[in-house]
């Protein structure tokens, strides 16, 4: 029925017919938005009680007489299906589900021609995807100009990348980022600040889009961070780096930046911005070097992951003995871990801390025999005076011997007549050092034993 009557009016009529006849269009209207009221709550009735395929018909009758909300919930129950108990009751059907959005579309509703073109789009039929995508995104959707966007940046199998689908691609992100679309705001700072070979870096872009993604994108921040201390796009601005960095880390946020805590660590290690402070250095390198369970700030998601730029540093601090006491092993273990990560002075360190190690331990060997023999013949004079201890002329005729009880329980001596020394154990060097090394045979130790002469 429709909606709309066209009334000719003659001269002759009078305004009390005119009243009549618009009085008459207007109960029609009324008359027929009540009855497609009633079959649409028709047909929500037959859903609650289970009856999906009376709610159907009721719902297709509703769409091809051009109901849009009867199009509309077509289409979701085609793109989605319908489960009750996990069992199927309506089966997904991408075509009928396009059929009845196409006809909801055509009518002029956003949203269903925002549907359609995503659609479009996965089903792989990309030149009808950019024509609703077009409409939709010169209609000011900013849903539309991201995706657009995105689609015009993508290699398909119908054309290839080129430099202007690609600014083309730039123009609508900028479009849907006025309009505060984040995902466009990080798309667009991400793009301007590492550039490809499509889109030329920009800083003084990225960091205006930046700053705007950096409300819902902690590492549009790190990004912002970086440029204010190496002086990309803006003046250097230490103080302010510090601050975007310092809300990187575990006190101010939930993401524990180890790249952000290794630029706190270079800060405080040249003076930049703050006094130098080497301990305060170590413990951001450090806790920036250690393999943690983090929140990446690029996927979003948790991994085990570290700065290997931190790792280096902390292997100087071990391999100079800065702060820290001299480790050339605890050196290497920081410069391996960082190895293999694009970081070519890493294998040279390497190299270098292997050969000073190396020294290290030959200069130790060496350390090590020279104490061994100075260490023996103190033992053998030790022995001699405490084997000599062991004989007392003043009770010889009875056949008792004064000794060290240390030396003949602990070394196990097995001493001859005159006090000489016939056999030793096995153990002698061990036991001998524990003996004598610490001067143990005294006059408290001297007593009196039965001697047995060979």
């Amino acid at each position: 029925m429709p909606k709309f009557t066209f009334i000719v009016i003659t001269k002759a009529m009078g305004l009390t017919t005119l009243f009549v006849l618009f009085s008459a269009c207007a109960q029609l209207s009324i008359h027929e938005q009540s009855i497609e009221q009633a079959s649409f709550e028709k047909a929500s009735e037959y859903f609650r009680q289970y009856d999906y395929q009376k709610g159907i018909e009721v719902y297709k009758q509703l769409a091809t007489a051009g109901d849009l909300k009867a199009q509309k919930a077509l289409g979701y129950l085609y793109t989605h299906g319908l489960y009750r108990h996990d069992v199927v009751e309506v089966n997904s059907d991408s075509e009928q589900a396009l059929y009845w959005y196409l006809m909801a579309a055509e009518q002029g509703d956003f949203q269903a021609q925002l549907i359609v073109a995503r659609i479009l789009k996965s089903s792989g039929d990309y030149m009808n995807a950019i024509t609703w995508y077009e409409k939709l995104a010169s209609a000011g959707d900013r849903n539309a100009q991201r995706e657009l966007a995105v689609l015009l940046r993508q290699e398909t199998y119908w054309y290839k990348q080129t430099e202007q689908n690609y600014q083309k691609a730039m123009q609508w992100l900028e479009k849907a980022g006025e309009q505060e679309d984040p995902d466009a705001l990080w798309q667009l700072c991400s793009s301007y600040y590492s550039g490809s070979k499509l889109v030329k870096l920009n800083y003084t872009k990225a960091v205006y889009w930046c700053k705007k993604a950096s409300a819902q994108y902690p590492a549009a921040m790190y990004y912002l961070g970086e440029m204010y201390f190496l002086g990309r796009g803006v003046e250097k601005n230490y103080q302010r780096a510090r601050e975007y960095f310092f809300q990187l880390t575990r006190k101010q946020a939930p993401y524990d930046s180890p790249q952000a805590k290794y630029y706190l660590g270079k800060m405080y290690f040249d003076g930049l911005g703050v006094q130098v402070d080497r301990k305060k250095a170590l413990v951001w390198y450090e806790d920036a070097a250690t393999q943690k369970l983090r929140w990446h700030l690029f996927t979003n998601k948790q991994s085990v992951y570290a700065d290997s730029r931190a790792q280096i540093k902390m292997g100087d601090f071990y391999w100079k003995g800065l702060i820290v006491k001299k480790n050339i092993r605890q050196a290497l273990y920081w410069y391996r871990l960082a190895q293999g990560q694009n970081h070519l002075e890493v294998d040279e360190r390497i190299k270098r801390a292997e050969i000073e190690l190396m020294h290290e331990i030959e200069k130790a060997d060496e350390k090590r025999v020279q104490a061994k023999i100075a260490f023996d013949e103190s033992l053998k004079e030790k022995l001699s005076i405490c084997v000599q201890s062991m004989l007392s002329n003043k009770n010889r005729s009875k056949g008792f011997l004064r000794t060290c009880s240390k030396c003949l329980e602990r070394c196990k001596i097995k001493v001859g007549y005159r006090g000489k020394v016939q056999k030793v154990q096995p153990d002698f060097d061990k036991e001998l050092h524990a003996c004598f090394y610490k001067n143990s045979c005294d006059a408290d130790n001297i007593v009196d034993k039965e001697f047995i002469p060979n």
